[in-house]
């Protein structure tokens, strides 16, 4: 199986200059790879933040139709405080 392999130097980064980042898709190249890690970094940060803002960790629903009902009903004051403040757009 080929891989791709890219490593990148973080200038600012004075602990871990470098890092290499793998893509199990050969035809990836050094900035699709890149991109795709960013992209990922972001949906790991909603996940965390949603666990951690939104109580899903911890919340003892099973049914889908209370799963939704939940995340619309903490998600709505997060969403309000965020343009409220202006770091978020409606």
């Amino acid at each position: 199986m080929a891989v791709t392999l890219v490593v990148v130097h973080d200038r600012w980064d004075q602990e871990e200059p470098y890092r290499v980042l793998a893509a199990s898709d050969p035809r990836m190249q050094g900035l699709g790879v890149i991109n795709f890690y960013l992209l990922r970094w972001e949906m790991e940060n909603i996940r965390r933040e949603a666990k951690s803002q939104l109580g899903l960790a911890k919340f003892h629903v099973r049914k889908l139709h209370a799963i939704k009902a939940h995340i619309a009903f903490t998600s709505l004051p997060c969403w309000w405080l965020r343009c409220s403040d202006g770091t978020a757009q409606p």
